[in-house]
């Protein structure tokens, strides 16, 4: 419990308050606005990678396997994504050594959290991440996603950067809905560069979703809000050209490993922050995290 004690003074009056209650009226409400402005000091961080090891994390994260290891026009490489000078590096080359016939496919990189992420009160998660160079026709993914094999319907909060837009980010949600459209929106951004690091944030909260570029909002929903549990996912890749606002029909793989071309997808961090209620004011938290440019 805080406690201040002012000793009786005999002081100057200056507008109806002496010097000590004007200083104690500003030390209050500094602290007022230090709680308010920090309210993650309420949550939980639940998880953090910052990706500083030599390798990924095998215990934490896997790749997928199997039928789940093809998106659009892209196989994803059955091995983990580099990682080097505090980086994740999630590659695509227009080369695939295992394409049948060669130069049918692209080669992503996709990764996803082992754990399952539960709503709770809430959820926050935050990524920072760059497109290093990219080209027209790639597609960087940020989501949360479940795939209910029985329904063939899934749950999806996501960020996805269409480097067809590379002054816009596109969101998406699904609720226990088929696979398809969903309900996109894209966003522009006043000096949004995707080849810069920026911060994308998911606030999922019981009765609404709200993402975040830098700390600004660019949408709300609370129509379709999902509430099974999530796993997180961080992709790079070639969408199938019916995905007309992706796809450049004129970026093709490579049928020789002498044609090939790498394009980088960079993640700098992830952050999941639980149990934080739909009041949480957004905190910025440069001081604790080293920025790389």
């Amino acid at each position: 419990m805080w406690k201040i004690s002012i000793k009786k003074l005999n002081v100057r009056r200056l507008g109806g308050l002496s010097i000590p209650e004007i200083n104690v009226f500003y030390l209050i409400n500094a602290l007022v606005l230090a709680l308010l402005c920090n309210s993650y000091a309420f949550a939980e961080t639940r998880f953090f990678e910052d990706f500083k090891g030599v390798a990924v994390d095998e215990a934490i994260w896997a790749y997928p396997t199997g039928d789940a290891s093809f998106n659009g026009r892209t196989q994803m490489r059955l091995v983990y994504p580099s990682v080097s000078n505090g980086l994740l590096h999630l590659k695509l080359d227009t080369y695939n050594p295992s394409a049948n016939p060669a130069g049918n496919s692209f080669y992503g990189s996709e990764i996803f959290l082992r754990k399952t992420l539960e709503q709770g009160a809430g959820l926050i998660l935050e990524i920072r991440a760059r497109m290093v160079k990219p080209v027209k026709g790639l597609v960087g993914g940020a989501f949360l996603y479940k795939y209910f094999s029985e329904t063939q319907n899934h749950s999806e909060i996501d960020f996805e950067l269409l480097t067809n837009m590379p002054n816009k980010v596109q969101t998406n949600i699904y609720a226990n809905e088929p696979l398809g459209v969903g309900h996109p929106e894209f966003a522009g951004k006043p000096r949004f560069d995707m080849t810069r690091f920026n911060t994308y944030r998911v606030e999922w909260m019981p009765d609404r979703v709200r993402w975040f570029v830098n700390n600004q909002l660019i949408r709300e929903n609370s129509r379709v809000v999902p509430n099974e549990p999530l796993n997180l996912h961080l992709n790079f890749y070639a969408p199938e050209c019916n995905w007309a606002v992706a796809c450049d029909a004129k970026f093709h793989p490579a049928s020789t490993p002498a044609n090939n071309k790498t394009f980088v997808f960079d993640i700098d961090w992830v952050r999941i922050i639980s149990d934080v209620s739909s009041q949480t004011v957004p905190a910025k938290k440069a001081g604790s995290i080293t920025r790389k440019k």
